[in-house]
């Protein structure tokens, strides 16, 4: 599988490498214990981009979710703890809408407004109710929403629904 980009900018987040196409700004972080803790989200027209800790995501136009790097915990949603090396489709979805990546766990919203998670709950960053060291090795179903969009950090993650209301979970 290949992801094309006529001009770029390679951008190195821990073990992923993303393509970005020249003229879009991504805030960088000032220390490698930043980079892990912050998840940068990128639209790239027709497709959503999301980099936290090890692993990267991207929802193609079709509306595939792909990822790969690290995925001690499950955060690469594949039912398994193998790292990838190469992008891996999530599922076998196609109509994923938007992601979010924090260092150990991944959220995504379909386009039918729910929102699914996977990966670390130490802190209950998966939004699954409560905190458990039990980690989630594929997507499931967080809630139906209408959610629009995610993002994640270190242990937590925030949801941004439909009607314009944010919310926040996890430690």
């Amino acid at each position: 599988m290949r992801f094309r980009f006529s001009k770029r900018i390679v951008l190195a987040v821990t073990a992923t490498i993303l393509a970005l196409p020249t003229g879009i700004a991504v805030a960088a972080a000032t220390s490698q214990m930043e980079s892990r803790a912050a998840a940068r989200t990128v639209g790239l027209g027709g497709t959503k981009v999301a980099a936290g800790g090890g692993a990267g995501y991207v929802i193609k136009a079709d509306g595939s979710l792909w990822g790969s790097g690290l995925n001690d915990l499950g955060e690469l949603g594949q039912g398994d703890t193998k790292n990838r090396r190469i992008p891996t489709r999530i599922s076998w979805s196609t109509n994923w809408a938007s992601v979010g990546a924090g260092p150990q766990h991944c959220l995504a919203v379909k386009r039918d407004g729910s929102l699914w998670a996977w990966g670390a709950n130490a802190s209950g960053q998966l939004g699954i109710g409560g905190a458990s060291n039990a980690t989630r090795l594929k997507p499931m179903l967080v809630g139906k929403g209408p959610w629009k969009a995610v993002s994640a950090g270190q242990e937590f993650s925030v949801g941004l629904k439909r009607d314009g209301s944010l919310w926040a979970w996890g430690a």
